[in-house]
Protein backbone atom coordinates (compact mmCIF):
# COMPACT_ATOMS: atom_id res chain seq x y z
CA UNK A 1 0.00 0.00 0.00
CA UNK A 2 3.31 2.52 0.74
CA UNK A 3 4.42 1.72 -2.52
CA UNK A 4 1.49 2.68 -4.26
CA UNK A 5 0.97 5.81 -1.98
CA UNK A 6 4.27 6.77 -3.28
CA UNK A 7 4.29 6.54 -6.76
CA UNK A 8 0.63 8.04 -6.98
CA UNK A 9 2.11 10.96 -5.02
CA UNK A 10 5.30 10.91 -7.49
CA UNK A 11 3.50 10.92 -10.51
CA UNK A 12 1.03 13.49 -9.71
CA UNK A 13 3.77 15.70 -8.88
CA UNK A 14 5.86 14.78 -12.07
CA UNK A 15 2.81 16.08 -14.01
CA UNK A 16 2.39 19.31 -12.16
CA UNK A 17 5.57 20.48 -11.97
CA UNK A 18 5.88 21.53 -16.00
CA UNK A 19 2.63 23.19 -15.79
CA UNK A 20 3.10 25.34 -12.33
CA UNK A 21 6.34 26.86 -13.67
CA UNK A 22 4.87 27.95 -16.61
CA UNK A 23 2.37 29.55 -14.82
CA UNK A 24 4.14 31.39 -12.71
CA UNK A 25 6.46 33.16 -15.39
CA UNK A 26 3.33 35.40 -16.53
CA UNK A 27 4.51 38.82 -15.89
CA UNK A 28 2.43 41.71 -16.72
CA UNK A 29 3.31 45.50 -17.24
CA UNK A 30 -0.18 46.99 -16.52
CA UNK A 31 -1.36 44.64 -13.50
CA UNK A 32 -4.30 46.04 -12.04
CA UNK A 33 -4.58 46.15 -8.01
CA UNK A 34 -6.34 42.15 -8.20
CA UNK A 35 -3.84 41.08 -10.25
CA UNK A 36 -0.80 42.36 -8.48
CA UNK A 37 -2.12 41.24 -5.14
CA UNK A 38 -2.39 37.54 -6.84
CA UNK A 39 1.36 38.01 -7.29
CA UNK A 40 2.19 38.79 -3.92
CA UNK A 41 0.22 35.99 -2.50
CA UNK A 42 1.67 33.15 -4.65
CA UNK A 43 5.13 35.48 -4.30
CA UNK A 44 7.97 35.02 -1.69
CA UNK A 45 6.29 37.77 0.68
CA UNK A 46 2.28 37.11 0.77
CA UNK A 47 2.51 38.60 4.20
CA UNK A 48 2.51 42.23 2.44
CA UNK A 49 -0.51 41.43 0.30
CA UNK A 50 -2.29 44.58 2.61
CA UNK A 51 0.25 46.89 0.94
CA UNK A 52 -1.31 45.70 -2.64
CA UNK A 53 -5.07 44.76 -1.45
CA UNK A 54 -7.67 46.63 -3.56
CA UNK A 55 -8.92 49.39 -1.28
CA UNK A 56 -12.89 48.42 -2.67
CA UNK A 57 -12.06 44.14 -1.36
CA UNK A 58 -14.54 44.85 1.63
CA UNK A 59 -16.97 46.49 0.14
CA UNK A 60 -17.21 43.93 -2.92
CA UNK A 61 -16.03 40.85 -1.39
CA UNK A 62 -18.01 41.40 2.06
CA UNK A 63 -14.85 40.81 4.60
CA UNK A 64 -10.74 42.13 5.04
CA UNK A 65 -7.86 38.92 4.98
CA UNK A 66 -6.81 38.04 8.46
CA UNK A 67 -3.12 37.33 8.65
CA UNK A 68 -2.46 33.86 9.99
CA UNK A 69 0.58 32.50 10.33
CA UNK A 70 2.28 34.46 7.93
CA UNK A 71 -0.48 34.63 5.54
CA UNK A 72 -3.19 36.76 4.48
CA UNK A 73 -6.72 34.10 4.64
CA UNK A 74 -10.15 34.24 4.54
CA UNK A 75 -11.40 34.32 8.49
CA UNK A 76 -14.22 31.95 7.32
CA UNK A 77 -12.17 30.14 5.02
CA UNK A 78 -11.31 26.21 5.13
CA UNK A 79 -10.58 23.40 3.31
CA UNK A 80 -13.74 21.62 1.49
CA UNK A 81 -12.84 17.82 0.27
CA UNK A 82 -15.13 15.07 -0.38
CA UNK A 83 -12.42 13.22 2.08
CA UNK A 84 -11.31 14.49 5.31
CA UNK A 85 -8.03 16.09 4.72
CA UNK A 86 -5.39 17.08 7.83
CA UNK A 87 -5.97 20.08 9.93
CA UNK A 88 -2.89 21.36 9.32
CA UNK A 89 -4.07 22.55 5.79
CA UNK A 90 -6.63 24.67 7.07
CA UNK A 91 -4.31 27.83 7.04
CA UNK A 92 -3.48 26.56 3.31
CA UNK A 93 -7.06 26.32 2.58
CA UNK A 94 -8.03 29.61 4.10
CA UNK A 95 -5.42 31.35 2.13
CA UNK A 96 -6.34 29.68 -1.15
CA UNK A 97 -9.87 30.63 -0.65
CA UNK A 98 -9.26 34.42 -0.02
CA UNK A 99 -6.95 34.08 -3.28
CA UNK A 100 -10.24 32.50 -5.45
CA UNK A 101 -12.19 35.66 -3.92
CA UNK A 102 -9.61 37.73 -5.21
CA UNK A 103 -10.42 35.63 -8.86
CA UNK A 104 -13.99 36.71 -7.79
CA UNK A 105 -13.70 40.57 -6.88
CA UNK A 106 -11.74 40.81 -10.35
CA UNK A 107 -14.27 39.35 -12.31
CA UNK A 108 -17.37 41.50 -10.12
CA UNK A 109 -15.18 44.67 -10.99
CA UNK A 110 -14.86 44.35 -14.73
CA UNK A 111 -11.22 43.17 -14.64
CA UNK A 112 -11.04 39.36 -14.91
CA UNK A 113 -7.45 38.19 -14.50
CA UNK A 114 -5.84 36.13 -16.88
CA UNK A 115 -5.57 32.20 -17.14
CA UNK A 116 -2.13 31.95 -15.10
CA UNK A 117 -4.05 33.22 -11.63
CA UNK A 118 -6.35 30.24 -10.58
CA UNK A 119 -3.10 27.57 -11.63
CA UNK A 120 -0.72 30.02 -9.61
CA UNK A 121 -2.87 29.55 -6.56
CA UNK A 122 -3.52 26.12 -6.72
CA UNK A 123 -0.15 25.67 -7.43
CA UNK A 124 0.88 27.58 -3.84
CA UNK A 125 -2.14 25.42 -1.92
CA UNK A 126 -0.37 22.28 -2.64
CA UNK A 127 2.79 23.52 -2.25
CA UNK A 128 1.81 24.49 1.43
CA UNK A 129 0.29 21.33 1.61
CA UNK A 130 3.14 19.46 1.03
CA UNK A 131 5.34 21.71 3.11
CA UNK A 132 2.83 20.83 5.86
CA UNK A 133 3.45 17.34 6.11
CA UNK A 134 5.68 14.89 7.76
CA UNK A 135 5.05 11.20 6.50
CA UNK A 136 3.54 10.13 3.35
CA UNK A 137 -0.30 10.37 4.26
CA UNK A 138 -0.18 13.62 4.46
CA UNK A 139 1.64 13.83 1.36
CA UNK A 140 -1.10 11.40 -0.52
CA UNK A 141 -3.90 14.03 0.98
CA UNK A 142 -2.04 17.01 -0.40
CA UNK A 143 -1.50 15.44 -3.94
CA UNK A 144 -5.41 14.04 -3.85
CA UNK A 145 -6.12 17.41 -3.01
CA UNK A 146 -4.35 18.58 -6.24
CA UNK A 147 -6.60 15.89 -8.42
CA UNK A 148 -10.10 17.58 -7.21
CA UNK A 149 -8.45 21.09 -7.64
Amino acid sequence: MWILIGLTVMALHVMAAGRASAVLDHSPTDATAAEQTVRVLVGPHPESVQRVLPTDFAAVVGYRPVLENGYPANPDGGCSSPIPLPERFENACRTHDFGYDLLRYAQRTGRPLGPWARPALDHMLIERMHAACHDPVCSAAAELSRAGL
